[in-house]
Formats: C-alpha cells, sequence, structure tokens
C-alpha cells in the first residue's frame, strides 16, 4: 500500500491501511499476503521533484518512513534503470 499521497487525510488513510493488515495478520494468525517491501517514484521535472518532496514530507508528519534519494541513489538501487532523465526520488 503506497503511503505517499497528496494530501493529509489520503496520506492518514494508506497509513492506516498498512497498519491495519500488518495487525489484522499479529491479532488474528490469519495470513493476510501483506507484505512490506518498499517503493520508488521518480521525478524527470523539478517541478514533480517538489511535488514528491512535498508529500514525503507530508507523510513524515504522519510516522511514515519516507526519504528523498538522488539519481545516483536511485542508479545503485536499480542498476538497470536508465536514470539521466531523473532529477529526483523519493
Amino acid at each position: 500500500i503506497g503511503q505517499l499521497r497528496g494530501s493529509q487525510n489520503m496520506t492518514r488513510l494508506a497509513k492506516y491501511s498498512a497498519d491495519l493488515y500488518v495487525k489484522l495478520e499479529a491479532e488474528t494468525d490469519v495470513g493476510t499476503g501483506m507484505r512490506q517491501v518498499g517503493s520508488i517514484t521518480v521525478a524527470l521535472t523539478e517541478e514533480r521533484k517538489h511535488e514528491i518532496y512535498r508529500q514525503a514530507s507530508l507523510a513524515r508528519a504522519f510516522d511514515v518512513d519516507v526519504r528523498e534519494i538522488s539519481p545516483r541513489e536511485v542508479k545503485e538501487m536499480y542498476p538497470h534503470l536508465n536514470v539521466s532523465d531523473v532529477v529526483g526520488a523519493v
């Protein structure tokens, strides 16, 4: 469940949903199939970079584990990805 959203309410809802699936499995011993593996969002323009950085800042306010990463870091994580146009990522 991606937790990087454009508004406070959508960020809260996404975080609540992710936490609920984890809690549900722990409380019931019934597998939900939920796997938290992370995600990456890349920006190809400065405008988009500012937008996803703003979303990341909002998400951190709700205890979502998110950080800004450079194109170099994106390439280290995903060597097969062409990052020539990437200006930033989270």
